[in-house]
């Protein structure tokens, strides 16, 4: 390996004029393009905080919100190489904006102490319903060796393989498959009773609404899938008050007991259909999870359109929970490589008395 000494030029050549090099047109282009990213990035900001989501942009945007701010880093370098304030002043607002949309969740986590053996592993599951990997289905699930699993997306073929091969783990089985994407279903070690009722509200499926029998404890099951952004007009809307509907099941389940509400939300947790969640039940990823948790994959870029860009973008499955729970630990699943979800596993204990 060289010494130092054998690059004078990196001592000898300030950053300014090292940059000036590579961008023979000046600087002036860098400082105008951190000034059209940081205009449109506040005006994303502003319009964000006062309407929420209402406006279809917004939701639009809902999946790429946390990507809006990749550029921000290489606008911050900028700014300090050329000791240009305001540049460095905008990109230091823009930075505790992110941080309060994501920092919170790197910010680890103790959980109450808890009986050994009084946990229940619940795990929330999008297949993919085209899909028909049978093997790599019933592999991630012998894996993670959850005690409930909530499916999304379950199609015939998937529903036949769980039946014909893990009918001696789960026991109880409430499966709705459909082709395409609206089938949904239920796996548990626990006794597990469809309570018939129906959920108004628009839907990619139909929600299931469940009694479980945990050692005695009765548990409302909630297992939901809620619509793709923005397909249908005033989906956004819809969403929110699909969760309400939800929510207000769930409020209505909780004198008898706990709750457990998981599936696919299609937003992230800035959204107002999130809000309207977690203003009833605990997330139980922000309880006992770390990072950013993301859940669906960015195959429809990376495979389809042949596109470089990470493989999972944006946390949109989520296990809620009732507040006499709390989460012991989450994480994301072994990925199939069959789905273009990865399901979250968490472990859920009662609060001690």
């Amino acid at each position: 390996m060289r010494s130092p000494a054998a690059f004078p030029w990196r001592d000898s050549i300030p950053q300014e004029e090292i940059l000036r090099r590579l961008t023979p047109d000046g600087p002036r282009l860098l400082f105008a393009a951190c000034w059209v990213y940081f205009t449109a990035l506040f005006a994303w900001l502003a319009t964000f905080l006062a309407t929420g989501q209402r406006l279809w942009l917004l939701e639009l945007l809902d999946g790429a919100s946390l990507w809006l701010f990749l550029p921000l880093p290489f606008a911050l370098l900028i700014g300090a190489v050329y000791r240009r304030g305001k540049i460095v002043l905008a990109g230091t607002l823009a930075a505790l904006f992110a941080l309060s949309f994501w920092g919170w969740l790197f910010i680890p986590r103790t959980s109450p102490a808890h009986a050994r053996g009084e946990t229940l592993t619940v795990m929330t599951y999008n297949l993919l319903g085209p899909q028909e990997h049978n093997a790599a289905v019933l592999h991630v699930l012998r894996a993670e060796q959850p005690d409930v699993v909530l499916f999304q997306e379950l199609n015939p073929q998937v529903a036949g393989a769980i039946e014909a091969e893990l009918t001696a783990d789960y026991p109880y089985q409430v499966l709705r498959p459909e082709r395409g994407v609206r089938g949904m279903g239920v796996i548990s070690r626990y006794p597990l009773r469809d309570t018939g009722e129906s959920l108004d509200g628009s839907w990619v499926g139909a929600p299931q609404v469940l009694d479980l029998d945990w050692d005695g404890q009765e548990v409302r099951v909630l297992n939901f899938h809620l619509l793709i952004p923005p397909l249908l007009p005033h989906s956004a809307g819809r969403r929110e008050a699909a969760a309400k509907v939800l929510t207000a099941n769930a409020a209505e389940a909780m004198p008898r007991g706990a709750v457990i509400a998981a599936g696919d939300t299609n937003v992230t947790h800035l959204s107002d259909t999130y809000r309207t969640f977690a203003g009833v039940l605990e997330d139980s990823w922000g309880e006992a999870g770390y990072g950013f948790g993301h859940t669906w994959g960015g195959s429809i870029f990376t495979e389809w359109l042949r596109l470089p860009f990470p493989v999972w973008i944006v946390r949109i499955d989520y296990v809620f929970h009732s507040r006499d729970l709390h989460a012991v630990s989450a994480h994301t699943a072994r990925f199939d490589n069959s789905s273009d979800h990865r399901g979250v596993v968490v472990t859920l204990a009662r609060n001690p008395d």
